[in-house]
């Protein structure tokens, strides 16, 4: 391998995490704290 990453990977709940750019994958997570 060229680098240490593994590319975009798709989890079990169908968001896609890009190594290349972290900030997307945080703003798609569905969520974003717990509500008590």
């Amino acid at each position: 391998p060229t680098s240490d990453s593994r590319g975009v990977e798709t989890f079990f709940d169908g968001v896609k995490f890009d190594p290349a750019d972290p900030q997307a994958y945080l703003r798609a997570l569905k969520i974003k704290r717990a509500q008590v």
